[in-house]
């Protein structure tokens, strides 16, 4: 199954939280699993929502280690082999199975005042 977990922001999730380790358990167990921030989804003209996530790689050891690598490389194109390993890439409600959505807007109440 091609799955996306959707939470606040990747910047500020910590390794113990559970939408981090659900991800990680959905790639260790074969799905296509994604991790993206709320703030990356939008509305495409298809009448879709799409954005950009993390795809989930095969050869990251532990749910410490895929977060570290998320957030490193978080808003910057990696072309440097050296470098971070998890890279965003397009998804969009079309072709994912299922959109797990983990994000508590109650974290966000002061951002629109």
């Amino acid at each position: 199954m091609r799955i996306a977990f959707v939470t606040n922001e990747i910047l500020t999730e910590y390794p113990s939280y559970t939408t981090v380790h659900l991800t990680f358990q959905a790639m260790k167990m074969g799905h296509e699993a994604y991790l993206t921030g709320v703030g990356e989804l939008a509305y495409l003209l298809n009448g879709h929502m799409g954005g950009t996530a993390f795809r989930m790689e095969e050869r990251v050891e532990s749910p410490e280690v895929m977060l570290q690598e998320m957030q490193e490389s978080d808003g910057h194109d990696i072309v440097d082999t050296s470098g971070p390993k998890i890279k965003r890439t397009n998804i969009t409600s079309e072709t994912l199975d299922v959109l797990f959505i983990r994000n508590d807007p109650q974290n966000l109440r002061g951002a629109f005042r």
